[in-house]
This record gives C-alpha cells, structure tokens and sequence, in this order.
C-alpha cells in the first residue's frame, strides 16, 4: 500500500501577493456552473490555491462560503484543504454559519470533521458555538469527532454552547451538549438555571429546559430550588409548557417514592402510601 504522505501533496499556505483577480473569478465561474473538474484542475495550480484562500466575493464570502450556500457537496470538499475554515463575511458568518443555517447537515458534517474544533472567530465562537444557535443541526453525529473540552469553551461574552442552546430553547441540541458538561451552573453570574428560568418565557423554549432538567435529575443534582423556580417560571402555562411540567412532576413522584422506600425500608414495612406514589410514576 503506497504511503499516502508520498502521494498526497501538502498545502502551504500562498502569500498574498499570489493572489489574482483572474483566479478569484475562473473560480467562481466553476462553481457557478458546477464545473467541479475545471475547478479541481484551479485548485492544482498556486493561483487557483491562492483564490480560495484569499479569494472574496462583494459580500466578504470566500469560495468556500460560497460552495456551502449552493450546497455544492463536490466542491465543498475541493475547496476544504485549501480554505480558511473560519474566515468570516461581512455580516460576521462563516462557511459552518451557512451550512447550519440551510441546515444543510451534510455540509456541516464536511466541515465539522475538518476544521479545528478549538479555532475562533473575532467574537470568540468556537465551531461548537456556532453549531449550537441552529437547533437542525444533530451534535450526536459531530461530538464523536471532537474532544469533549470543545463543547465547554466560551466565547467573549462568557457563553458556551449549552448555554446558547438552553437561550435559544435549542432543545436536541440541549439534549446532546448536557451529558458533556462537566459542571451544568458553568457560569459565574448567569447560572444554567437563571438561562432555564429567563427561557421559560417563551413556551417552545421549554423543550429545552425539560431537556436540561432530565440531566440534572440523571445525575442527582436536581434540587428543590430548581424545581420551584421552574415551576414558577410556567406558572398558569402548565398545559403549553407540557413537557416541562410533565418531567417536573415525575421528578417530584421519584423523589416521593425514593424518600417513602427509605423510610419503609428502616420499619421493614410495605406502606401503602409509596404504592400509590408508585403506581402514578
């Protein structure tokens, strides 16, 4: 088997000065019209490697950017090893934005699965970051291919991908970020619980903060104080904000039925009360 480092032709980075308007517009003519070999036979040559990197359109987009917006799987992976995967537009969005935002989850996943998981952008998002304020996109299929500590960075402002999930009311992605956390109360003045809380206004974000709860719960850090600030947070609203409601009250039968078995289990009697609890659950 041939040695694929002897074969395979390492990208250097081109200067800037070998970038030409020529190249930039050969490339984006390629891509318009889906020439994807005329486009693999730019991206052999320094110039056609210099306009993908260097390369911007009016709006600020690279070629790479403007693959994702077209969903041009075939170019997307051309253009991947000879692109700044993070580079931004003029409205601040990156290639991974486009892609998340389309959910276009074929072009996250392409992207996901090459970039650096710990690289920023200028207002300090991580992939993660970007990933977690698109509720289409399905982490359970990214996080096998990042360290678990990528899911935890924070951006300028102090927020990190859960959080973001949780304002949101991301709920799958919620779902996915939870269990990764080493510590759910992850920030200093704005708890989890104050994001679950402030969220609840907005009853589809409930979702999310059932989803967060039932981790809490999993891993027996649920307390009273959670549960009543919840509950109050859907006070009036119990039958929009069913799902919260509904992991909220099983919680509390749980704990009900766990505390009655402790106890009956000291006297070494069946209480009929904990069956009844019981059979609610």
């Amino acid at each position: 088997m041939p040695n694929p480092s002897a074969t395979t032709p390492v990208f250097v980075l081109p200067p800037r000065s070998a970038h030409r308007k020529k190249a930039d517009n050969e490339m984006s003519r390629a891509l318009m019209t889906r020439d994807h070999a005329g486009l693999a036979v730019q991206l052999a040559t320094r110039e056609g490697q210099a306009a993908a990197w260097w390369g911007r359109n009016k709006s600020g987009q690279n070629q790479l950017a403007m693959a994702i917006r077209d969903e041009n799987g075939p170019a997307a992976r051309a253009l991947i090893p000879f692109s700044d995967l993070m580079a931004e537009d003029r409205n601040g969005d990156t290639a991974l934005n486009h892609a998340a935002s389309r959910g276009w989850e074929e072009g996250v996943g392409l992207i996901a699965r090459a970039c650096d998981p710990f690289q920023r952008d200028t207002r300090g998002r991580t992939p993660a970051i970007i990933l977690a304020i698109h509720d289409c996109v399905d982490f359970e299929s990214i996080i096998p291919h990042w360290p678990s500590s990528a899911f935890l960075q924070s951006d300028n402002s102090g927020s990190t991908a859960l959080s973001i999930a949780l304002s949101l009311g991301t709920a799958r992605a919620v779902r996915a970020l939870a269990p990764l956390s080493d510590r759910l109360l992850a920030q200093e003045d704005d708890t989890m619980l104050d994001i679950a809380v402030r969220s609840c206004s907005f009853e589809h974000n409930t979702v999310a903060a059932a989803a967060l709860f039932a981790e809490w719960a999993a891993r027996g850090e649920a307390s009273a104080t959670a549960v009543a600030r919840l509950r109050a947070a859907i006070d009036g609203r119990e039958a929009q904000c069913h799902e919260l409601y509904s992991t909220l009250e099983a919680f509390d039968l749980k704990k009900d039925a766990f505390t009655l078995k402790a106890e009956d289990g000291a006297a070494g009697k069946d209480n009929p009360a904990q069956k009844a609890i019981a059979r609610r659950i």
